[in-house]
C-alpha cells in the first residue's frame, strides 16, 4: 500500500502525524509525496481559529478530488465535525482523542498502532532558516517570515535563538489532553482529559533523546503542567528527576505552563530556571484583566502570576518568556484593556502573542452576552500593539480583521491578511 500523508497544525498534531506514519512503515507501507499515486491519503487537520478551519477545509475538498481511501484525522473532525459533509466528502474521520482506533480501517495490519511509541522531532538549529537577528534585515523581510506557517517560529525569536543555535533539539511528550475548561476553547473536545505517560517511560524517553545528541528538550503537551494529575504524580517531582539525569549543557524549553500551575509549582521552577536549565518558558495567560479571566474560567490571580514571572526573570534575565493575550473577549470593557496595559507594563515578557477573539462553535464563550465588535477589537489590538512596541516587548497578531493599512506596526507578525495591509 501506498501512503500520502499531510498535516495542517501544530507541532502535537505533527507528532501524532510522526507515528501514523510510524504505523504505516512498520506494516510495510510505502510513504510517498504524491497523493494522486496513493493507494490512501492521510490529513491532520487544525480547528484553533478560522484561518487553519479555512485551511483545513480547502485542503480535504482538494484532497477528496482523488478519490482515494481518505482518512481525516486532528481537531477539525471533533469540534466542527458538520463542516466535513460526508454526502459530498467520501472520507472517514478520526480526532486526536480516537485516533488509536485507526485499526479498524486496516483489519490487515499486524503492528497495532498503540504499539507505536509517541515520537519526537529532532530540529537542527544551525540550518534553521530563522537564524538570523532581526537587526540584520529590513523591515520588509521580517515581515514575510509569516511565523504562523512554522511548527519552530520561537526559533526566530533572535533573542533567544542565540541560545540554542548551537544545540540540536528535540520534543518531549509527557502527556496527552487537557484538565481545563477554558470558556474560549474547543479543543478539549478533540484532545480529552489528562492522560500521563508514567514518569519511568517519561524519563525513558528523555534519556533516549539526549542519547540521539539532542542538548535542548521542548517539553510539548496539551497541558504540559498539570502531568501527573491522573496518576497521582507531581510534575515538580518529574522535573528533578529529569533534572538529575540531565548533563550541565542540557537545556529545556517549557511550553504551555497554565498561570495557575506556575503557582503551584513555582519553587521548583524557580531553581532550575536560576540554573539556567529552563531558558524559555511559556506561561499563556490569555487576559491581564481579572474579570475577563474569570468569564474565562481562568481562575488564578493575575497580580500573582505577573509577580512570579518577574521574580523568575530576575533570576535569570536571559530566561525567554512568552505569554498569549485573546482581545475582545466578549464582556471586554475599556477598563479591562486599561487593566491589561497596567500589567504589560509591570511585565518582564520577551513575547507577547495578540490573538482575536474567534467563536468556536464548541466554546461555551460561543453564548456569552456583550460581544465586542470587530472595529473595536481592532482598534483595542492597535492600542495594545502600541504598548508593546514601546515596552519593547517582541510580539505577534494573530487576527482576521480589517486593520487600516499603515497603523499596525509589529515586530513580527503571523497573518498573511494582516502584511497585506501594512
Amino acid at each position: 500500500m501506498t501512503v500520502y500523508l499531510k498535516s495542517i497544525g501544530c507541532v502535537l498534531r505533527e507528532l501524532d502525524l510522526a507515528r501514523v506514519k510510524n504505523y504505516f512503515v512498520l506494516n510495510n507501507c510505502e510513504i510517498i509525496d504524491n497523493p494522486e499515486d496513493a493507494d490512501c491519503i492521510i490529513f491532520s487537520t487544525c480547528a484553533v481559529h478560522k484561518p487553519t478551519i479555512d485551511n483545513s477545509m480547502k485542503m480535504i475538498n482538494n484532497l477528496n478530488n482523488f478519490n482515494k481511501k481518505f482518512i481525516v484525522i486532528g481537531c477539525l473532525p471533533a469540534i466542527m465535525p458538520h463542516l466535513i459533509d460526508k454526502s459530498i466528502i467520501n472520507c472517514e474521520t478520526l480526532n486526536p482523542h480516537t485516533l488509536h482506533e485507526i485499526d479498524k480501517f486496516f483489519p490487515e495490519f499486524s503492528v497495532p498502532f498503540n504499539s507505536i511509541p509517541v515520537s519526537s522531532r529532532t530540529i537542527d538549529n544551525k540550518k534553521s532558516k530563522y537564524l538570523i537577528s532581526k537587526n540584520d534585515l529590513p523591515q520588509k523581510t521580517i515581515l514575510n517570515l509569516s511565523l504562523g506557517n512554522s511548527i519552530f517560529k520561537k526559533l526566530a525569536f533572535y533573542k533567544y535563538f542565540k541560545e540554542i543555535a548551537n544545540k540540536k533539539s528535540s520534543f518531549l511528550v509527557t502527556s496527552r489532553g487537557c484538565n481545563h475548561h477554558c470558556t474560549y476553547c474547543g479543543i478539549k473536545k478533540a484532545v480529552g482529559s489528562l492522560i500521563s505517560l508514567p514518569p519511568e517511560k517519561v524519563i525513558e524517553n528523555y534519556k533516549r533523546l539526549i542519547s540521539e545528541g539532542n542538548s535542548h528538550i521542548i517539553f510539548y503537551s496539551d497541558d504540559t503542567a498539570s502531568y501527573g494529575e491522573d496518576i497521582n504524580v507531581s510534575f515538580s517531582d518529574l522535573l528533578q528527576e529529569l533534572d538529575k539525569v540531565s548533563p550541565h549543557t542540557i537545556t529545556w524549553e517549557l511550553d504551555f505552563i497554565h498561570p495557575q500551575k506556575l503557582l503551584d509549582h513555582f519553587d521548583v521552577l524557580y531553581k532550575l530556571v536560576k540554573k539556567r536549565r529552563i531558558v524559555l518558558l511559556e506561561c499563556p495567560t490569555q487576559h491581564m484583566s481579572q474579570p475577563v479571566l474569570k468569564r474565562m474560567n481562568r481562575n488564578y490571580n493575575i497580580n500573582d502570576v505577573i509577580e512570579k514571572l518577574n521574580i523568575i526573570k530576575k533570576a535569570s534575565p536571559r530566561l525567554f518568556l512568552i505569554s498569549h493575550h485573546i482581545v475582545g473577549f466578549p464582556g471586554e470593557t475599556e477598563e479591562d484593556v486599561e487593566n491589561t496595559i497596567k500589567n504589560i507594563k509591570k511585565s518582564n515578557f520577551d513575547f507577547f502573542e495578540l490573538l482575536a477573539f474567534f467563536e468556536n462553535e464548541t466554546c461555551p464563550a460561543r453564548k456569552m452576552k456583550n460581544k465586542v465588535k470587530p472595529d473595536v477589537m481592532v482598534n483595542r489590538m492597535i492600542k495594545i500593539n502600541h504598548v508593546l512596541d514601546k515596552q519593547k516587548i517582541l510580539h505577534s497578531i494573530n487576527a482576521e480583521l480589517d486593520f487600516p493599512k499603515g497603523i499596525i506596526k509589529t515586530r513580527f507578525v503571523t497573518n498573511d491578511a494582516i502584511k497585506e495591509k501594512l
